[in-house]
Formats: C-alpha cells, sequence, structure tokens
C-alpha cells in the first residue's frame, strides 16, 4: 500500500434494529468486496457497526444497494452515517465484537429451518443428510440458545461444539451459505440425537433414534421431543385413542391441541387458507395459525372439540421435518407439560411419556410456540413466543430519548397469559409468553423471565409498574420487590397497548377496552369500557350495563350462573327459574335465583357488579348453547363464535340486522343490553337456531361499539382485550366503522389480552415519567 498516498473518504455506520442473527454481517462484506471498499462490519450491543473507506463513487453505491442486499428477515430501524477518520485498512473484514453497556440492537428471535435446509436435508449426496441440527443464516435457533448479546457463537450454547474442518471453510468462505453461521454444526462436529426411555436410558442413536421416535407414533404411542424452547409430546393427531391419552396425561380436559403437518400441501388437506396465510404458515417465524377447519380433515375428533377452527404450523427444526415425513400424517405437537405448569426445559416432566427424543444442545431461555389470526384481513397475535418474541417495541424516538438512559423500567403485567416489558434505558420490549400465574412452578419461571431478560438487555429496572389489582401475583411481586413502583389501571393498560402499533401515544383516542375481568376504579370489575385516553391518563365515558356475579370468580368458570343473572335482571326471576343445564341441579338454579332476589352486599366476593364483556359473551353462550361449564379459559366465547361462523357460508343466513341494544344517558353513557337478552330468549322460545342467534348478537355488539364511538366526534378509536380476540366481534366493528378511514386501530402483533397489557403498562409509565422530567 502507498501510505504516502492521500487516505481515501471514510464513514462510520450504525444499523439498529433486527441486525443481528441474520446474516446481515455477512452481506454487508459481500457488498463492501464486490465495489472494492476496505473496511470492518462488526456485531456491538448499539447494533451492526460498519466503518468504510474507499473512492466517494462507491461509497455512494454502497449506500444505494445496502438496503436491498441486506437479509429479508432483516428490519433496519435506524440508520446512522458520519464522516469518520480513515484507517488504511488493507481489505475489508468482519471484525470482533463489541462489548459492555445496555443493549441498543434487537434480540433474534428463533428461526425455522428454511426451505435451502430442508432440500439438503433430504439429499442422500448433501453431506448433512438427515442431520437434524443443519442451519444456516438465514434460520435456527437463536433467542433460545443465547447467553448474551452481541452474537457470536461464543455467547451461544455452541460454544462448546468445535467447528470442524469443513464446517470451518464454510464460515469463513464468503460465497458460502454458511459464511459467518454462528450456529454452524454437521454431524462430525455438531450436537447429536438419541431415543431414551423415561429414565434415560439410551434405546437407540442418530437415525435410527428417528425411525424408532416414528415408529412408536405410528403405533400410536406418545413421545416427547426436546424442541428450540423446551420439551414438547407428540401424538398421532388421526389416532383418537392417542390423543386421548395424551389429555389424560397432560391433565387438559378440552382445551384444542395444536397440530403439525410436513408443507402446504399437506395443511391445505385439514384447513382452508388462502396465500397470505400460506406465506405466514412458511415463515422464518413459524407460528400456529388459527384456520377454518375442513370438515374432512380426518382428525381425532378430541384434537379441538366444537370448534370450526384447527391450529396449525409447520416443522419448526429439521427434526420435526424429519419426523413429520417419517410419519406421513399430521401429529399433535404441544408443550411438554401438565396443565398450568411452565413448559420444561431443563429436564422432562415426571409424568412424560415411556420414550423421549433428546439431544445435547442446551436449551437457555425457554420459550412457547407463538399463535396468531386472521382477523380482519390483519394478523393478530394470541400468545407471542418463538419465533416472535422478545418483540421491539415500536415507541416514538423522542418518547425513549426523553425517558433518559438511566431510567430503566420494568413492567409486569396481570395474571393470565402473563408477559413482561422491559425499557432499558435505550429500547423497549415485550418478553414472550410466560403463563397463568396459578401454580408454584409458573410464578417461579415468572421470576426467572424477569431476571433473564434484564440480564440480555443490561437492564437495571429503577421502578416496576404493575396492574392495580392486589390479588395478581404480579401486583404483589411488584410491592415485595424493593423498588420504587406505579400501578396502572387494567383497561387503560389495554388501551395504550393498542395504541403503539399505529403510533397514536402522542394523541388522546377512545379506547375501546372489552374483556372478561378488570380491577375498576370503584372497586367492581370492569371488562365492558370506553375511555377517553392517552399515554398518561383516561375518563370512563361508557360502559356495558352492570350485573352481578353470582359466586364470584366461581362464575368465570361457571358461565351458567351468569346466565341465570342476565335473565333475571332483563326477564324477571320467574324466566331465570325457568332455566336449565347440563350437570346443574335444578336446586342449584333456585338457590342463584333466591341470591339475585337480595340486595346485594357490597363486601362480599361472592358477589359483585360487573360491566364485562366477556362474562356477558359466556353468559349468552351458556343460555344458547347450554354450556355450563369453562373448562379452560375462553371456551364458551369460542365455542359461541365458532357457532356465528357456521352461518358464514350462506349468505342467506346472515343476519340483516343487530338486536336492540340501546344507548342510555346518565353520568356515563351505559349499553344496555337488556333488550337484547329478552329477545334472544324469545328467539329460543321460537325454535330459532343458535347458529342464526350468534351472528345477530356479534353484529349487534359491533354495531354498538361503533354508536358510542360516533358520539364522540373524530377521536381514533383503539379496540383493547380479549374479547377482540374474537373474529366475528372485531369484524363487525369494522363493518359498522365502514368508511371510517384510518380512524380505527384493530388488533395486531401485540396481543389484545393479557399476554399484551405489560406494553402498554410500560408505555404508560414512560410517559408518566417524561411530563414528571
Amino acid at each position: 500500500m502507498n501510505r504516502s498516498a492521500p487516505s481515501l473518504p471514510a464513514q462510520r455506520w450504525l444499523l439498529q434494529g433486527r441486525v443481528q442473527g441474520l446474516g446481515v454481517r455477512p452481506a454487508i462484506a459481500r457488498l463492501a468486496a464486490e465495489l472494492r471498499l476496505r473496511g470492518a462490519v462488526s456485531n456491538t450491543p448499539e447494533g451492526v457497526s460498519i466503518r468504510i473507506e474507499g473512492p466517494t463513487a462507491a461509497l455512494d453505491a454502497f449506500a444505494r444497494r445496502l438496503p436491498d442486499a441486506l437479509p429479508p428477515a432483516s428490519w433496519v430501524a435506524h440508520w446512522d452515517v458520519a464522516a469518520c477518520q480513515p484507517t488504511d485498512e488493507p481489505g475489508f473484514r468482519i471484525a470482533d465484537s463489541g462489548r459492555g453497556g445496555p443493549l441498543a440492537t434487537t434480540v433474534p428471535t428463533d428461526l425455522a429451518v428454511c426451505r435451502h435446509c430442508l432440500a439438503e436435508l433430504a439429499d442422500p449426496s448433501d453431506r448433512r443428510y438427515g442431520y437434524p441440527f443443519i442451519s444456516c443464516t438465514a434460520c435456527g435457533p437463536r433467542y433460545s440458545l443465547i447467553a448474551s448479546l452481541p452474537y457470536d457463537r461464543d455467547r451461544t450454547v455452541m460454544a462448546s461444539f468445535r467447528v470442524c474442518e469443513c464446517c470451518g471453510r464454510e464460515y469463513a468462505s464468503p460465497s458460502d451459505r454458511r459464511f459467518h453461521s454462528q450456529i454452524n454444526a454437521c454431524p462430525d462436529c455438531g450436537p447429536t440425537v438419541w431415543l431414551s426411555d423415561r429414565h434415560e436410558t439410551v434405546l437407540a442413536r442418530h437415525a435410527e433414534a428417528i425411525a424408532s421416535a416414528a415408529a412408536a407414533l405410528r403405533a400410536g404411542d406418545l413421545i416427547a421431543l426436546r424442541g428450540v424452547g423446551g420439551y414438547q409430546w407428540l401424538v398421532d393427531a388421526t389416532n383418537e385413542a392417542a390423543v386421548i391419552q395424551l389429555r389424560q396425561g397432560k391433565g387438559r380436559r378440552e382445551k384444542p391441541f395444536a397440530v403439525m403437518v410436513l408443507d402446504t400441501a399437506a395443511a391445505a388437506e385439514i384447513a382452508d387458507f388462502d396465500s397470505q396465510q400460506a406465506t405466514r404458515l412458511n415463515s422464518s417465524a413459524n407460528p400456529i395459525l388459527i384456520l377454518p377447519r375442513r370438515s374432512d380433515a380426518g382428525l381425532a375428533t378430541t384434537v379441538s372439540g366444537a370448534l370450526d377452527t384447527i391450529g396449525l404450523m409447520l416443522p419448526a427444526t429439521p427434526l420435526h421435518a424429519l419426523l413429520a415425513r417419517a410419519c406421513d400424517h399430521p401429529l399433535v405437537v404441544t408443550s411438554g407439560n401438565i396443565e398450568g405448569d411452565p413448559i420444561p426445559y431443563l429436564r422432562l416432566a415426571s409424568q412424560a411419556p415411556e420414550c423421549c427424543l433428546e439431544h445435547d444442545r442446551d436449551i437457555l431461555r425457554p420459550v412457547d410456540d407463538s399463535v396468531v389470526r386472521t382477523i380482519a384481513g390483519r394478523e393478530v397475535s394470541l400468545r407471542l413466543g418463538r419465533g416472535m418474541a422478545p418483540l421491539s417495541l415500536a415507541f416514538p424516538a423522542e418518547m425513549l430519548r426523553a425517558a433518559g438512559s438511566e431510567d430503566a423500567i420494568l413492567a409486569v403485567g396481570g395474571h393470565q397469559k402473563s408477559a413482561v416489558a422491559l425499557f432499558n434505558g435505550t429500547q423497549a420490549i415485550l418478553g414472550p409468553h410466560c403463563g397463568d400465574l396459578e401454580t408454584v412452578s409458573m410464578r417461579q419461571r415468572f421470576v426467572e423471565q424477569i431476571t433473564a431478560l434484564c440480564e440480555l438487555y443490561g437492564a437495571n429496572p429503577q421502578r416496576v409498574v404493575h396492574d392495580r389489582h392486589p390479588d395478581y401475583f404480579s401486583s404483589r411481586w411488584a410491592l415485595e420487590c424493593g423498588l420504587p413502583t406505579e400501578s396502572v389501571q387494567h383497561h387503560h393498560a389495554h388501551v395504550v397497548a393498542g395504541m403503539i402499533e399505529p403510533g397514536w401515544l402522542d394523541r388522546s383516542v377512545l379506547g375501546v377496552a372489552w374483556d372478561g375481568t378488570g380491577y375498576g376504579d370503584d372497586g367492581s370489575v370492569w371488562g365492558g369500557e370506553f375511555l377517553i385516553a392517552d399515554a398518561i391518563g383516561y375518563r370512563r365515558v361508557a360502559h356495558l350495563r352492570p350485573f352481578r356475579l353470582v359466586g364470584g370468580d366461581a362464575a368465570i368458570r361457571q358461565p351458567w350462573r351468569v346466565a341465570v343473572s342476565l335473565v333475571h335482571q332483563a326477564c324477571g326471576a320467574e324466566a331465570a327459574a325457568r332455566l336449565r343445564f347440563p350437570e346443574v341441579s335444578l336446586a342449584r338454579i333456585e338457590q342463584c335465583v333466591n341470591w339475585l332476589q337480595r340486595p346485594i352486599r357490597s363486601t362480599s366476593v361472592h358477589d359483585v357488579w360487573t360491566t364485562s364483556a366477556g362474562r356477558l359473551c359466556d353468559g349468552v353462550a351458556a343460555l344458547v348453547l347450554g354450556t355450563s361449564e369453562n373448562r379452560y379459559d375462553g371456551q364458551a366465547a369460542m365455542r359461541w363464535e365458532a357457532t356465528g361462523s357456521l352461518a358464514e357460508s350462506s349468505a342467506a343466513d346472515r343476519p340483516k340486522e343487530g338486536y336492540r341494544l340501546p344507548l342510555m344517558t346518565g353520568s356515563t353513557w351505559q349499553l344496555d343490553w337488556r333488550p337484547m337478552l329478552a329477545a334472544i330468549v324469545d328467539d329460543l322460545i321460537a325454535g330459532r337456531e343458535a347458529a342464526t342467534i350468534s351472528p345477530r348478537f356479534h353484529r349487534t355488539l359491533g354495531e354498538a361499539i361503533w354508536r358510542v364511538a360516533e358520539r364522540f366526534g373524530e377521536l381514533p378509536v383503539v379496540l383493547g382485550g380479549g374479547c377482540f380476540q374474537n373474529r366475528l366481534l372485531v369484524e363487525a366493528v369494522t363493518i359498522a366503522a365502514d368508511g371510517a378511514g384510518g380512524r380505527l386501530a384493530t388488533p395486531g402483533v401485540i396481543p389484545p389480552g393479557d399476554g399484551g397489557l405489560a406494553a402498554g403498562q410500560l408505555a404508560i409509565a414512560i410517559a408518566r415519567r417524561n411530563r414528571q422530567k
């Protein structure tokens, strides 16, 4: 190199966003080499740092071509480019990663096996033929095996596997698909698989282990498998006896199972879906996708019961793909835990099946599968997990800058479908699904996940934000953790969570917060709320007419109690006493009616007022379908939605108009559901079918929501809360709002239920903190 020649122009770039663990550095290195630029690229806690130098024309070409050169799965949230001093590098290299400080870059999520690796997996001439841990820069586990960032092999569980000469050459070759793939491995140097019994005795290894596991599945046996984020249980989805055995083993009586198939051709034999949903099935996130189930699906009836939908997924890993190909039929794939416990990842549950496909690639961060569905033409997350979490929250940059790098905040969500959110001083994230905080083991996992996320993101929280409900475990933990705390009203958090994706954190909205249970400002159970809200505060302006929950929490598990209460208020005691439900004695119904005749006792936890839309749906479902018990969360409402979906197949069966649901004036507006309830009772007496009543009910609620919205001018409208996981309800609102343009925000990637609650809590805490400053 001629040291006397003048140095060429130089630039320093910083890319922030989803830029690590996806092959971004190799892509940059290839482009720089092609343009004969010199310099280096490295991962840092802030993102991807680039230093380039060369002729001005080449630098301009680099800037112009870089967006298209990056891997499709990557996403750059922020680019920063500045001139710098040249260092006269001899070429372009991928440098060692920087360390230290709060994490500013996005943590890479686990990626499903890609089509290129699947092709190699099935090619007998390929050296990775049949290898269950094949991966490349575009696929493979990330979040579940990362110890820390920046993303490099020595900070993952793959550090214990020394690469062989062949894998080393692939890693070093810019033209190879595995150029700088941090988890690159092959049968000679990578993890191995074996089949063991529940006493950990090895029964078979390598390909023989997979063949033996497939034979067991075809014979109707249950097997366990160590997946990406924890142990799973698998069974033949077409074998009724096997599925029943799985339900008995898990203690899961009726909650639907997800089904895995080899490819979209196999999926099309089970469910109906469009091209957009097919793309999602094949995406690197690989979620469970809720789809309409075909009547000739051929699955065991106990897989999804009375629902008209099925949760479908394609193989997440090469190991799943090998099993699916060897079995050649759909498989139930579910977390390997007893119902109510967290997914196990260090060792098998004590009640595990007789045999397990084990491997020696450790799992550092447990994570459940993600669950999504399409509602009103938009993908909605029901559960954030593998492939989608941790989720970067799109808070305005000025909002985060104002909060300051020293003020880390932890938001702990609610009690059900728990997930936490974190601001580490540089970025805000929503963590993966944890679960319902009912059991000791789930509460331990909740605390472990908080610790693990804080360590990963380099956060030292100075405050903890929690729900106002005094009996939630998350609230009690926050109040006992020793840090300053801040409480946020449940439905305010739902509304603000729904304001994040449309970018409305800087304005006031009309928030519609409909769910099952939330602690109200007046001590009652809210759940059918209309709030004028911003990111700091709210005002309750309307709600559903209150009704009594006889038995308190027992009414959640036994929706017949809600039906009796609704009919009692709408039609009188005699009509309520005439109701009948399966497995509910006449004496219990009479006791419930007699209780409703008495004045409410404000101090009784077994007799409370509620405005809950979720309980209203449960009660109507119990009334029309005879549902006496909820054997899992949301069962009655899901059956009620499925019943309404049946009418969609025929335009003649669709409701021409809804029931009457008047909006009454008072200190706040009230939607009076009593005329609707009375009309539904009349429909039942007249012998009208449930498939006619359900769509009419959902249409009534959707139109009523928009009727309230029209009372508040041009305020943007946000839908939040678990009721908006119901496709019929959301689509009824969107139909009623036809012509409203961009005024309505429906749910999206942040779960509308309690799984997204912490995101709203975090946004509120940051906004309030900024106002104080």
